[in-house]
C-alpha cells in the first residue's frame, strides 16, 4: 500500500513537472498549495502561541501561590486553560500534518524519481540545483563549485526552519533555559536532516519554512494590534455607578 502511494505521488509529481515545464517548479508550486491548506491551521497556533503569551504571569502566579501542591496547579491550570481557551496541544498540529509530507517527498525523490530521470525533462531546478535527487555529500563529491548551490539551500533549509523558535524565544524570555535547549536540539535534527535530505527536498522544506514565517510575522502583528484594541476599548468603557436616591423628608412646619 505504502509503495503504491509513493508511485502515486510520483507519478502525479511527474505529470505536474511536465505542465509546467520544471521539477523544482512542479515542486513549488506543490509546495504552496500545501501551505495554503495549511493555512488555518498554522493561524490558529499561532493564535495559541500569542495566547500563551498573555497567560504566561497567570500561570506564574498559580505556580507561586500553589508552590509545592503539584495537583493544585493542575486543576487551576486546567481552569486557566478553559476560562481563555487555549488549547496547549494545537501548536503541534501543522508539524504533524507536515511530517508526513515531508517523509513521502524524502522517499519519491530518493527511490521513485530515477524512473522518470531518463526522459526528455531532466529532474533540476532550471539547472540552479542541477539534480534534485542528490544530497549535498552526492554534489560533495561532484565538484565544491557544483555543491555551492546545494550548501545554499541546505543553509536555508537550517536557518528558516529554527528562525521561528528563535522569535519565540525573544517574546517568552521566562522560558528560556527551555527555549534554547530545544533550539539546541531541533538545530541539530535540522541539519542532520538536510545533509541528508535530496535537494527537491531542501527546496520544499526551506519555500514551506520561509511561508511559515512571513505568516507568523503577519499575525503576530493583527493579533497584538487587536489586542491593543480590545484593552483600550476596556479601559475607554465608562463605569456605571449605581446612585441611590433617598427620598426627601419634609421639613417640619412651625406651629403658630
Amino acid at each position: 500500500m505504502w509503495d503504491g502511494i509513493l508511485n502515486g505521488c510520483a507519478a502525479a509529481l511527474y505529470e505536474l513537472a511536465k505542465l509546467v515545464g520544471d521539477w523544482g517548479l512542479a515542486i513549488i508550486i506543490v509546495t504552496l498549495i500545501i501551505r495554503l491548506i495549511l493555512f488555518p491551521v498554522q493561524r490558529k497556533q499561532l493564535k495559541s502561541s500569542f495566547e500563551m503569551q498573555q497567560v504566561q504571569p497567570r500561570m506564574q502566579e498559580i505556580q507561586r501561590l500553589y508552590a509545592g501542591d503539584q495537583m493544585k496547579i493542575q486543576q487551576e491550570t486546567q481552569k486557566l486553560y478553559q476560562e481563555t481557551g487555549f488549547n496547549p496541544l494545537a501548536g503541534c498540529l501543522p508539524l504533524l500534518i507536515q511530517m508526513p509530507i515531508f517523509i513521502i517527498l524524502f522517499q519519491v525523490l530518493r527511490d521513485k524519481i530515477g524512473q522518470y530521470a531518463g526522459g526528455e525533462l531532466s529532474v533540476s531546478f532550471y539547472n540552479i540545483l542541477p539534480n534534485l535527487t542528490q544530497t549535498v555529500p552526492d554534489a560533495f563529491n561532484q565538484d565544491i563549485v557544483y555543491a555551492i548551490p546545494y550548501i545554499i539551500f541546505m543553509v536555508l533549509f537550517i536557518g528558516l526552519s529554527v528562525t521561528p523558535m528563535i522569535l519565540q524565544l525573544k517574546q517568552n524570555p521566562q522560558n528560556r533555559s527551555q527555549m534554547t535547549m530545544m533550539l539546541g536540539i531541533m538545530g541539530i535534527m535540522f541539519t542532520w536532516m538536510a545533509f541528508i535530505s535530496p535537494a527537491g527536498v531542501m527546496l520544499y522544506w526551506a519555500l514551506s519554512s520561509g511561508f511559515a514565517l512571513v505568516q507568523q510575522l503577519i499575525t503576530q502583528r493583527v493579533l497584538k494590534k487587536e489586542a491593543a484594541e480590545k484593552e483600550e476599548t476596556v479601559s475607554a468603557k465608562p463605569v456605571k455607578v449605581n446612585v441611590e436616591r433617598r427620598e426627601k423628608k419634609k421639613r417640619p412646619t412651625k406651629k403658630h
